[in-house]
């Protein structure tokens, strides 16, 4: 399923912070909190839906913690030019080919 503007947008803000920060990982709430640039208040399922694709398109790790959170990271295998370039994509272009 192809994103929408806002989680395009989304997918864009994430792939920048994964650009910026290649170690970070984190749960959905704390990407929704902390990560996003100049305090986006978005909601939690545009969080959840833009995740969500990135996942599909194995950009993006999940794993379980010890306390049962579910966290999400930039897979170690992903090439970096695929985010760079997902970061630097306008929120309602179409999906780039190799997604």
């Amino acid at each position: 399923m192809e994103p929408n503007p806002s989680e395009w947008r989304l997918v864009t803000e994430l792939s920048t912070y994964w650009c910026e920060h290649p170690l970070a990982c984190d749960t959905a709430e704390g990407i929704r909190r902390w990560w996003l640039a100049g305090g986006l208040d978005v909601p939690g399922d545009v969080v959840a839906a833009a995740l969500a694709w990135m996942v599909a398109r194995n950009l993006v790790a999940v794993s379980t913690a010890a306390d049962g959170r579910i966290r999400f990271r930039r897979r170690v295998d992903v090439d970096m030019a695929k985010l760079r370039r997902l970061a630097g994509m306008h929120p309602d272009a179409s999906e780039p080919d190799g997604y």
